[in-house]
């Protein structure tokens, strides 16, 4: 679905079971927004493939917990000036009432079946809903419910015969053997299943209200993890002039990790004084937004979209300090904890004049705060300052735009250009890294900054060669140049080492 985009691509981990978008060779949180039905999706996952976490096959990333079976769509943008999106956005949209009952039932069942074998399992889906007419036919009112799962391994063979599981020869030398990559490849087999409720109800023409829970749990690389999802959309279009788009959401997800593993040659027990280790993030957003729709003159027309958006990203963890002093050990490299806020202000504009020309500026402000923990900095380290424990809370606020001229000359030819300024909040696995305790932590990081130009055009047209024949084809330069880019960087001060 998105790795058919030109200049976008999916990066599926095999340890951590999401799937994170990767747009002109940048993905992660603020980098590329990656969303489900409109709602930012914040998820930082820690797993390994063999032995402790971070130890031989970690990985460590942003992901979007969503079952692909009840997706139906995905809206790729590239380059946009969003809030706190550095280089694209996507946003997976997720089956409705409508794609589960045709017109004019009552009832309705979407299912889906299959089965492979190499370490394909089965793959199944259903979803039944009922929908039916009110206030006088003039609207209706309909609700879905779907589960979904399906069973994958990395105990498979390759192209060349031999399995994942199977020790290898070396090529440089016959007399040397390779132990396999993954190690207990049994750690990397998952059964992840989803729940889908929906319920849409439209009174009338002007109005639609839609109420929907999502919830996705999996059991992969030594630990639970669980993502659930509430939210409400709200449109409200009685006129040209009135346009209005409500979006309300919590999501809450959690990471539950085996007792008997360690984190970075860390015991679980000695971090956490002798319960499971666990790691949750809450966000909580809310978005309000209208768009204005005038027609000046036949042969001119201006859409203006204004409006506001509030997002709450925290994120925690039960390790304890306290049990880390007393086992002698100062910090662990474990997902940080700390909240980010981010608040953002947008005015879009399209102007369309003699179906010739069309002109697209688009502005926003980004406020956002980053707030968080400080450990006592090393004796040994000067430039760790403030050197005292302490809590941080960081405040700053950007600009984004961008502006796209296009000329409309023909079907088969349609130029563009255009040049965006884009900006990302640090987010607080980089601010609250903490290998090092309070050496590791930077709390001086900038936003980062990307200009990025573009020259292109696209070709699109209908019934070109044969009858219900489709025909599309773009062409797209660009040059992005990037300020403040972040990092991991090791510096050596003496007999202190710290990441920045």
């Amino acid at each position: 679905m998105v790795r058919g985009v030109p200049g976008a691509y999916t990066q599926i981990d095999q340890s951590q079971g999401t799937v994170s978008v990767n747009i002109r060779g940048m993905s992660g949180l603020g980098r590329v927004n990656t969303m489900i039905d409109g709602v930012t999706q914040t998820f930082f996952g820690t797993s390994a493939d063999h032995g402790g976490y971070h130890q031989g096959g970690t990985t460590n990333a942003f992901g979007a917990m969503i079952d692909q079976n009840f997706l139906v769509g995905v809206d790729i943008n590239r380059g946009i000036a969003d809030a706190n999106a550095l280089m694209g956005s996507a946003n997976f949209r997720t089956i409705g009432v409508d794609d589960v009952i045709r017109e004019g039932n009552i009832f309705g069942f979407l299912g889906k079946y299959s089965y492979g074998t190499n370490g394909i399992g089965p793959n199944y889906m259903a979803t039944i809903g009922a929908k039916t007419k009110i206030n006088n036919d003039e609207g209706s009112i309909g609700a879905i419910f779907g589960y979904s799962g399906k069973k994958t391994t990395q105990d498979y063979k390759s192209g060349d015969g031999s399995k994942t599981t199977d020790t290898r020869i070396s090529e440089y030398d016959s007399d040397e053997t390779i132990a396999p990559a993954y190690g207990d490849i049994s750690r990397l087999k998952q059964k992840p299943h989803s729940i889908l409720f929906k319920i849409q109800a439209n009174p009338n023409e002007y109005h639609a209200l839609d109420l929907q829970y999502r919830k996705y749990s999996n059991y992969l690389a030594g630990r639970d993890m669980d993502n659930q999802t509430y939210q409400v959309d709200y449109k409200f279009n009685p006129h040209e002039l009135l346009n209005l788009k409500f979006l309300a959401a919590h999501t809450l997800s959690r990471q539950t990790y085996d007792s008997s593993k360690s984190v970075s040659v860390q015991n679980i027990s000695d971090m956490t004084g002798g319960v499971n280790l666990n790691q949750k993030n809450t966000y909580d957003t809310i978005s309000l937004e209208n768009a204005f729709n005038y027609d000046i003159t036949q042969n001119l027309k201006i859409k203006q979209t204004i409006g506001a958006s509030y997002g709450l990203n925290k994120y925690t963890s039960n390790v304890s300090r306290q049990s880390l002093s007393q086992k002698g050990m100062g910090s662990t490299v474990f997902s940080p904890s700390g909240k980010q806020i981010l608040t953002n202000l947008f005015f879009n504009n399209v102007i369309n004049a003699y179906e010739l020309v069309k002109l697209e500026a688009n502005l926003n402000k980004t406020y956002y705060t980053i707030k968080g923990h400080k450990p006592e900095c090393g004796d040994s380290n000067p430039s760790c300052i403030p050197k005292q424990a302490m809590d941080i809370s960081k405040n700053g606020n950007f600009y984004n735009g961008k502006a796209v001229f296009s000329l409309l000359l023909h079907d088969l030819f349609t130029p563009y250009i255009s040049y965006a300024v884009t900006h990302r909040a640090p987010n607080v696995q980089e601010v609250f890294f903490g290998s090092d305790a309070g050496d590791s932590v930077n709390p001086y990081l900038r936003p980062e900054k990307a200009t990025t130009k573009e020259i292109g055009f696209n070709s699109m047209s209908q019934n070109l060669f044969t009858d219900n024949d489709f025909f599309g084809f773009k062409f797209n330069y660009y040059k992005t140049r990037f300020k403040d880019f972040i990092y991991d960087r090791r510096f050596d001060l003496g007999s202190t080492y710290f990441y920045t």
